[in-house]
């Protein structure tokens, strides 16, 4: 195995042949050729000029596996953009099932730390746990996907108190002050909301 060196200093990466960091530098090495052809382009003055990018910075290590707790296009970042939402797992070469719970944590931009939250049982690779920050605590609340008494729900976490809430099948307003589920609390199945205070 050959060291494969994307960070500016020095630093190399194990890769693999066919390996993720040969597919990370390939990529790394067409977007930057496409910033430059097009910032480079004075043909027009509407041109948007991109900026440019940084080397790949690996802000997870160790033995165990680490991705993005969800999807693409959710916003995994805290409103400070210090904490990102991040799962955790030994599992290689296999599809997750029920009987493989992942840790889902914050990453410290700052640190690099992976900091242990809680676990979830509903998470796959590509979508993690579709965790997110809540519109109206975006520095403290965040909601995800899981697995419970053989039911998929969603739980809503204070990431600083560890207090939690669970409901089936919820959805959101688009300024995330509303959440809506369906609940049989008042004896019949009811479509009901819950209003969070700022």
């Amino acid at each position: 195995m050959r060291g494969l060196s994307l960070a500016g200093d020095g630093r190399q990466f194990t890769s693999r042949p066919g390996g993720n960091y040969q597919k990370i530098s390939a990529f790394v090495s067409a977007l930057v050729s496409f910033f430059s052809a097009c910032s480079s382009n004075s043909r027009s003055e509407n041109i948007v000029a991109f900026p440019t990018i940084s080397d790949v910075i690996a802000i997870t290590s160790g033995a165990k596996e680490h991705l993005f707790a969800s999807y693409y296009g959710i916003n995994s970042w805290d409103m400070s953009q210090r904490f990102a939402t991040v799962l955790e797992t030994d599992i290689k070469h296999q599809l997750p099932t029920e009987e493989n719970p992942a840790p889902l944590g914050l990453v410290d931009m700052t640190t690099h730390e992976f900091i242990p939250l809680t676990e979830t049982r509903a998470w796959n690779f590509q979508q993690g746990c579709m965790a997110h920050w809540l519109g109206t605590s975006p520095d403290s609340l965040i909601i995800y996907n899981d697995l419970r008494t053989g039911k998929f729900v969603s739980v809503i976490m204070n990431v600083h108190t560890g207090h939690w809430r669970c409901d089936l099948h919820p959805r959101w307003s688009p300024n995330g002050n509303i959440i809506g589920f369906n609940s049989t609390f008042s004896g019949s199945r009811q479509a009901c909301v819950i209003k969070l205070r700022e």
